[in-house]
């Protein structure tokens, strides 16, 4: 089964932000050497000159995997982001991810195969790096609930060790998974952190934690979790929507009025937040006076020009 397992599943990998499917991977890994030849002396001396810049050569296809995947979408995201002369990191399937620039690329359709856009290219190092194998979960966006879930966790279990319960852990937890699935407006953050931090106050209170000496690890893990819950907040806080409306002056597809608005580097993710946002029913084409609300870029330097 192990030999066939390439043929019958696809490799999953993402330039950027836009996920990929590989049906085949082929990398130039080679060495430049060094060649020192001598006048009347056979032979040459090589000296490895290190390893040089990666190429990879892969066979993607973009087709419906789900209900709500827009394969074409994607693959326009694919394209104006290796267009976008940008270095990306390329998570590779099988070597790790690397920085890279997209070089050749051929796309292709058939009568046979509908639905399905199958596509050639090449992705060519662009770092000195050593490239690396994801390890999950780095974003600065998730950092802060698992934080919140240790102190959480460590406010339950001395709680529980003094004898009482409590119910601001958990709900802490549910606010913190709440800001990080669908960030809300600033305002709506800092009355939800206001509003705990007065829960947890009113806890320590109720459970003697600051003015009993026994019940110092307690009163502690309750402030624990409180600077948590602030740290939590900042990082949703620096992503928090402030929505604009614009009207679309020409017909144009959904993603790349998000490449234009936000950069191709975030057109995929963008696309798919702009069709939430907006119940746009078809992403493949906007029509002229169409209006929708955007979340506004985060910086002007990044913003390009509107529609």
């Amino acid at each position: 089964m192990a030999e066939d397992r390439w043929e019958v599943e696809l490799h999953e990998g993402s330039f950027g932000a836009v996920p990929l499917h590989f049906l085949s991977v082929e990398d130039d890994l080679g060495y430049d050497l060094a060649v020192h030849e001598y006048p009347h002396v056979d032979g040459a001396n090589k000296v490895p000159m290190g390893r040089r810049g990666r190429v990879t050569r892969a066979s993607l296809i973009f087709f419906a995997s789900g209900p709500e995947d827009d394969y074409f979408s994607r693959f326009q995201a694919f394209d104006l982001l290796a267009g976008d002369q940008e270095p990306q990191t390329l998570t590779h399937p099988l070597t790790g991810s690397y920085s890279a620039l997209v070089g050749d690329l051929v796309a292709r359709a058939s009568a046979e195969q509908r639905d399905t856009i199958l596509v050639d290219c090449t992705f060519e190092e662009s770092s000195t790096s050593i490239a690396v194998l994801e390890a999950g979960g780095g974003s600065p966006r998730a950092s802060g609930l698992p934080s919140v879930e240790v102190e959480a966790a460590a406010v339950d279990a001395a709680v529980a060790g003094a004898g009482g319960s409590t119910t601001v852990g958990a709900d802490a937890v549910a606010v913190v998974t709440a800001w990080q699935a669908a960030p809300s407006a600033t305002r709506a953050i800092r009355l939800e952190l206001a509003d705990l931090s007065s829960r947890i106050e009113s806890e320590a209170e109720r459970l003697q934690a600051a003015t009993d000496i026994k019940r110092h690890g307690l009163y502690r893990a309750l402030i624990r979790l409180r600077y948590s819950l602030r740290k939590a907040a900042l990082l949703v806080m620096q992503d928090a929507p402030r929505l604009v409306e614009i009207t679309v002056r020409a017909p144009v597809p959904l993603v790349i009025l998000a490449a234009e608005i936000y950069g191709a580097s975030e057109a995929h993710d963008r696309t798919a937040q702009l069709r939430r946002l907006n119940n746009v029913p078809n992403p493949a084409r906007l029509e002229a006076g169409q209006v929708l609300r955007v979340q506004a870029a985060p910086a002007p330097a990044r913003r390009r020009r509107s529609r």
